[in-house]
């Protein structure tokens, strides 16, 4: 059986408007599958938690998506995200915005930056992909760095331009299964972290070493539930609440839908 969700720490469990909720650089948003979504549940009867998925928010800059069109090599041997970056920034503009980074195979909408519907990594306005969540049946859970943890501008430059590095590959089932299964990893190894194909936890877990929010070791063995709790053990995050559906409204979701969120406003 998964850890009941209503283990969590009390503060983990309190209400605030989606409505009202301020995405911020490297906000952790971790997630509960709903009772049909057949994959979620077998992650977190595996794992033995409430948790199925990991995702995270940063702040992306146009300069960002410039460098990163260079870095892909354009125009020599551009590849399908520097095309679609390169677009966006000609033809239909960016300007700064927080996005929800994640990799997963199960969201239909088209990626924020390249347009398109891909399995892999990818980036959501985060309201509207929590909401759409909630809508299935989900539940999500969001927690922020500490005071003693408060990033600087070059962290903040530092994990959007990680996670654009690797927009676009591929999802790794493979290693996704042997970070989940306790059975499957006696005996098989878990990889090197070439981080050619991610899951949501490995992709976080490396992104936040990147900027030290979490000792350097092999992201590839973190599930969401082991990664939420070395970064709360650790000290450098903390529990802010829970989203969850309210009762019926508008606002920021989307008509006919209000959601909140539980746990504290600070």
């Amino acid at each position: 059986m998964t850890e009941p969700a209503e283990h969590l720490p009390a503060n983990a469990l309190m209400n605030v408007a989606l409505s009202e909720y301020d995405p911020r650089p490297a906000d952790v948003l971790v997630f509960s599958a709903p009772w049909n979504q057949a994959s979620g549940w077998i992650i977190k009867a595996a794992t033995l938690s409430p948790f199925s998925h990991f995702a995270g928010v940063a702040m992306i800059e146009p300069s960002q998506l410039e460098a990163e069109v260079r870095r892909r090599k354009w125009p020599q041997k551009p590849d399908a995200v520097a095309c679609a970056l390169y677009r966006l920034l000609a033809h239909v503009g960016f300007e700064r915005r927080m996005l929800l980074v994640e990799s997963t195979t199960l969201c239909g909408e088209a990626c924020e930056l390249t347009g398109q519907r891909h399995d892999g990594v990818q980036a959501h306005e985060p309201r509207r992909r929590l909401a759409a969540y909630l809508r299935s049946g989900g539940r999500a859970w969001l927690l922020r760095p500490t005071g003693d943890y408060a990033l600087q501008l070059n962290q903040v430059a530092r994990l959007s331009e990680f996670l654009l590095r690797h927009l676009g590959a591929p999802y790794d089932f493979s290693q996704a299964a042997l970070a989940g299964t306790r059975v499957l990893r006696r005996f098989c190894r878990v990889s090197d972290a070439s981080l050619a194909a991610v899951f949501c936890s490995e992709l976080w877990a490396a992104a936040l070493e990147q900027i030290r929010l979490l000792p350097l070791r092999n992201p590839s063995v973190f599930t969401p539930a082991s990664l939420v709790r070395s970064l709360v053990e650790l000290g450098s995050y903390r529990w802010v609440g829970e989203f969850s559906r309210g009762r019926c409204g508008s606002g920021a979701c989307g008509p006919g839908s209000k959601f909140q969120v539980r746990g504290s406003r600070s």
